[in-house]
């Protein structure tokens, strides 16, 4: 690795340090990377993704969305837990829509509600 390659991955690192202590800064990059999110695990197909908030402190991520055949948006509440860097887990959802939170909470394996994501995400999750 050349000095300029060491110089920019620690500037990279430095700014997503700086990025990640700040609600504000997490929710613009979160809405950055949700609907690549949402678009990779086939989520797309249900309808569309409205809105994304994270706060870290309840460890939950909001998200509404306009689902196919439902008349208003479905508000989802997802609590999770980061697992190890790359890895965040779903411990529970709520949502305005209970089938959605019972389709995810009781019927979705729980092997599933393991999610690999990228590992400067996890750094914006804790």
């Amino acid at each position: 690795m050349s000095f300029l390659d060491s110089l920019l991955n620690t500037a990279k690192d430095a700014i997503i340090d700086a990025v990640a202590s700040s609600d504000t800064a997490k929710n613009a990059a979160l809405k950055m990377m949700a609907p690549k999110f949402f678009a990779d695990y086939g989520l797309a197909k249900l309808g569309t993704l409205e809105k994304v908030e994270i706060t870290t402190e309840k460890k939950e991520i909001l998200v509404v969305l306009n689902l196919h055949g439902e008349a208003a948006p479905v508000e989802v509440t997802v609590h999770y837990r980061v697992l190890k860097p790359g890895e965040v887990e779903i411990v529970n959802v709520r949502s305005s829509k209970a089938w959605v939170a019972i389709l995810v909470n009781e019927v979705v394996s729980p092997a599933l509600n393991k999610i690999e994501v990228p590992t400067e995400a996890t750094k914006f999750l804790a």
